[in-house]
């Protein structure tokens, strides 16, 4: 169909949406929904040595020890960070509630569903679509995407990722690292899934919300709403983006600290990095100045406005392409202030083929046809695949916040040298 009816059908929806979307509910609700599923995800840490569990995914030899290498730097076993980590992954979905915010766009109160991931034991989960992570989809919703996706819609929805959906969290090894992940405007939560999943299978807890109005859908995953991007947020989520970080932070800081609760004492947030993309990119750098909770900054194809403060000292990662046809125009202004930055510790990846998209899942999810890929960088030998981009920045990235939030000197070693010197350029504090 043309792509002007496409978006006249996106824009209906829109409309549709403003008049009969419904909250998702306080935080009571949404943490009772919350807690009584992660009953079932938290895995017993009872050592008790009346089962020999064999065939857990670290235990390959006879004994009964399930608990995963250690990041203990005397070890000289390390894990390569650009191939998948010891554990095992799984994935969950929560909702959290910003009361405090009031928003006009849907009527309601601030709402941010947020996927989870984190090492697991590998047992009690089911497999995880693309379907269970994007939620109920309300009828005239399933219209929308049927019209923009076609045939593609239902093999979209079966595409299966390699996390398990809710199984049990692995409690050997806690708390572990958190990373939280920022998406691009008018993109998702899950827009870089196989990043997230790898970071989470080289022992960090990585959280991603949908930020309200400037995700291409927000859905409720109780099924009580779903609204669309509201095209005015591409101003507004400047500042709505930063105070998601603040919020979603202080409520992990409540669940990690809930005695009993499924997450009690999981997660290390004195060990706390951001990434993004694009927008989620300049939400990253805006975050990292703005909060002492932020530990190390990873901001990828970022836009930029603003000014960013030359004194800045925490660790600091960056990747760009290019060939970014989108945000290209910020790579020499975003590029000058990683270099002004005060921080001894900086790696920067230029991607010599690298589209807007290419270190991404985008291309996977994107509706066909709707953008040309001289734009998204989706496709063409001119661009980098984003198998491989996908995979220099699993490396680096994992890399990265090994050494900076867990001071783990065997990945500088990484960082300083261009492992990939026919697909990127690599300039690195850690090779000086």
């Amino acid at each position: 169909m043309a792509n002007g009816a496409r978006h006249g059908a996106l824009w209906l929806l829109c409309v549709l949406l403003l008049l009969l979307s419904v909250s998702c509910g306080g935080d009571d609700d949404d943490d009772d929904a919350a807690d009584a599923a992660d009953d079932d995800m938290i895995a017993d840490d009872d050592t008790s040595d009346s089962d020999d569990d064999d065939d857990t995914p670290f235990d390959d030899d006879d004994d009964d020890d399930t608990s995963p290498p250690s990041d203990d730097d005397t070890d000289d076993q390390l894990d390569p960070p650009a191939q998948r980590g010891p554990y095992d992954v799984g994935v969950t979905t929560l909702c959290f509630t910003d009361e405090s915010r009031w928003e006009l766009w849907g009527l309601r109160d601030r709402f941010l569903p947020l996927e989870i991931w984190y090492p697991s034991t590998g047992e009690g989960g089911q497999i995880n679509s693309l379907e269970d992570m994007i939620g109920p989809i309300p009828f005239w919703g399933e219209w929308v995407f049927e019209l923009l996706y076609g045939d593609a819609f239902a093999d979209l929805l079966a595409y299966e990722t390699t996390a398990l959906r809710d199984a049990e969290i692995l409690v050997g090894d806690t708390p572990y690292p958190v990373v939280f992940f920022s998406h691009g405007l008018n993109a998702i939560r899950f827009q870089n899934f196989t990043t997230c999943e790898h970071l989470a299978s080289h022992g960090f807890i990585v959280v991603a919300p949908d930020h309200y109005g400037n995700a291409i859908f927000t859905n409720d995953p109780e099924g009580g709403a779903l609204v669309l991007a509201d095209p005015l947020t591409i101003v507004d989520s400047y500042f709505d983006r930063v105070e998601d970080v603040e919020f979603i932070y202080r409520r992990l800081e409540e669940l990690n600290a809930e005695q009993g609760g499924p997450w009690e004492n999981l997660m290390n947030l004195d060990a706390f990095g951001i990434t993004g993309h694009s927008y989620g990119g300049m939400t990253t750098l805006q975050s990292g100045a703005a909060f002492d909770f932020v530990d190390a900054i990873a901001p990828l194809n970022p836009a930029w406005v603003g000014i960013f403060p030359r004194e800045f000292t925490k660790p600091f990662f960056l990747l760009q392409g290019q060939i970014d046809n989108i945000v290209g125009l910020f790579n020499d202004p975003v590029r000058e202030l990683w270099n002004e930055a005060e921080s001894s510790d900086k790696v920067f990846v230029d991607l010599i083929k690298g589209g807007h998209y290419s270190a991404t899942d985008a291309c996977l999810l994107l509706p066909p046809g709707l953008f040309p890929d001289s734009i998204t960088g989706c496709g063409g030998t001119q661009f980098i695949t984003s198998d491989a981009a996908n995979e220099i920045l699993n490396g680096y990235l994992t890399s990265f916040f090994k050494s900076s939030l867990l001071g783990d000197e065997r990945y500088d070693e990484y960082l300083s040298t261009n492992q990939y010197p026919a697909d990127i350029e690599l300039t690195s504090s850690w090779a000086q």
